[in-house]
């Protein structure tokens, strides 16, 4: 892991923001604002970005979608130097967000509640998912759906009191690793099989059809606060995780 010096966003018309070619910057962006920092990030949105906006019933909803999206463009244009109103976006087969002028960077983005990562690139494709970890009456129905048959051998051996850990711990190494391929729940997650007990480490287990792609991609937990849990996938050439907070739509600087 590693951390950037703090950049001062109010103290320039247009920062910069360099990631080295194999690492991986995380941010961890907090999904609330002002009247006015909303105002000024509606402003950098695209017309169908804002009418995605007008479309949530609830006003909660709205804003942390405008924030998410505004401080993703700030971010983008940062690395890529231009102007965060002029980047536009493709979305692939399964609605997978990209940029059209790329210039070799890749992003990816996930919420839960009132807070969302993104995390950028320029080594190629990836993932990134976070979920608050809270207990599901659901949630053996659930593995079940989800599950490999190997995984679920070993969950349904789990002790009540870490089941819902476990679950989260396996559903956004899972969640990421789609995210990244672009197959997102096109592919059935039970093809996917992923450690997911507290002693392992985040591995690649094995995708049903696809016998390389332990060897392509890596797969990380990402350092989030309690009571979250998530995950990073990536290829495997990554060198470290860059960790970042935007602490608000002024002034992001480095978490860790």
């Amino acid at each position: 892991m590693c951390a950037v010096p703090a950049v001062d966003w109010g103290a320039v018309s247009s920062p910069i923001l360099c990631c080295d070619a194999d690492d991986v910057h995380v941010w961890q962006v907090a999904l609330d604002a002002t009247a006015s920092q909303l105002t000024g990030l509606w402003s950098l949105l695209s017309p169908d970005e804002r009418e995605r906006a007008r479309q949530f019933h609830l006003a909660r909803h709205s804003t942390r979608y405008i924030v998410s999206r505004g401080v993703l463009r700030r971010l983008l244009a940062a690395y890529l130097g231009v102007g965060a109103d002029r980047l536009q976006f493709r979305y692939d087969a399964h609605g997978k967000p990209l940029l059209v002028a790329s210039a070799g960077w890749h992003f990816n983005i996930s919420h839960a509640d009132d807070r969302a990562l993104i995390a950028v690139t320029q080594l190629g494709p990836l993932g990134v998912d976070i979920e608050r970890v809270r207990d599901m009456p659901s949630l053996e129905q659930l593995a079940r759906l989800v599950c490999s048959p190997q995984e679920t051998a070993l969950f349904q051996h789990l002790s009540p009191s870490v089941r819902s850990r476990a679950f989260f711990s396996l559903w956004t190494r899972k969640e990421a690793y789609l995210k990244a391929t672009g197959e997102g729940l096109a592919r059935p997650p039970r093809d996917v099989t992923v450690s997911f007990l507290s002693e392992e480490v985040p591995v690649l287990h094995g995708v049903r059809g696809d016998a390389l792609a332990s060897l392509k991609w890596r797969l990380e937990d990402v350092v989030v606060p309690r009571g979250y849990c998530a995950a990073l996938a990536v290829a495997k050439q990554m060198r470290q995780i860059c960790y970042h907070q935007y602490l608000d739509v002024a002034s992001p600087t480095h978490l860790i």
